[in-house]
């Protein structure tokens, strides 16, 4: 069991985990790590996966040994710090071993980005008073929305974001037979340049996201595996190399979204 752990909000949505794990939890990997290294290292006279443990330790060493422990016993623990401290991570954690010795504890901090804080406003009221104009705007609703909202948007979102419009204009400029490079030489601009243009947007894309997806957690708003099914598939036919998890996931997102814009369109 982890002990002395402590949790630390930082700016930008990131969390610092720090604690310890006992040696005995870290023990426990060595038959692994040694059964690991045998299957895959070769040594003169040796066949693999039947090498000695006694040999094995003296071919990687006890550091490496104990690092490799240390590695197997955090990879277990992590799941269960986030899970018991309701911390929802959308970065990969950053890891370091502040103390690595036989006998002693496992000394660590985690650091990683997790969901953002997010204090929407009376939604349906500020739905209420955009709909009283006009025919409803979705964007200009939005837009109503996220000025009344505090929130702090992580730059690995947005970084993320800025990705994929990069990759739907190399998409693009590929269906009409150019590359990225060479629109780029004609814009005169470099990628970084586009980029920095694009963050205003990104930024704003992302907040959109974060927001439906609060309201429809909010309203407890959901898709049926019926309806998500059923779009899946017509985009598999269409796109049979697509990675169907993905495909899924895109599907329930803008299944939930279109759900979400429709019942706040309805506020009257």
């Amino acid at each position: 069991m982890h002990t002395n752990l402590t949790i630390k909000k930082l700016p930008n949505s990131e969390v610092e985990i720090r604690g310890d794990i006992p040696f005995e939890e870290i023990i426990i990997h060595r038959k692994n790590v040694l059964k690991h290294a045998s299957e895959h290292i070769k040594i003169d006279g040796f066949r693999q996966g039947h090498i000695p443990e006694k040999i094995i330790e003296k071919h990687i060493g006890e550091m490496s040994l104990l690092s490799e422990m240390a590695e197997m016993a955090i990879a277990e623990a992590y799941p269960k710090i986030i899970y018991e401290h309701n911390i929802f991570p959308i970065s990969r954690p950053n890891i370091t071993f502040t103390k690595l010795a036989t006998n002693n504890p496992l000394g660590f901090i985690i650091n990683v980005v997790v969901m953002p804080e997010i204090k929407l406003p009376d939604y349906k009221e500020i739905a209420k008073n955009e709909n009283k104009k006009t025919k409803p705007d979705r964007l200009l609703l939005l837009e109503a929305i996220i000025k009344e909202t505090e929130m702090e948007v992580p730059n690995i979102l947005i970084e993320s974001e800025l990705n994929k419009m990069i990759e739907q204009l190399k998409a693009e400029i590929a269906s009409m037979g150019g590359t990225l490079e060479k629109y780029l030489e004609h814009a005169k601009k470099t990628e970084k340049e586009m980029r920095n243009a694009w963050n205003a947007d990104a930024t704003k894309r992302v907040k959109i996201q974060l927001i439906l997806n609060k309201i429809s957690f909010e309203e407890k708003i959901e898709t049926s595996k019926e309806e998500a099914e059923k779009e899946v598939t017509k985009i598999m036919a269409q796109y049979k190399d697509t990675n169907p998890e993905r495909v899924k996931d895109y599907v329930e997102m803008i299944l939930v979204n279109e759900k979400v814009l429709k019942f706040l369109e309805e506020q009257k």
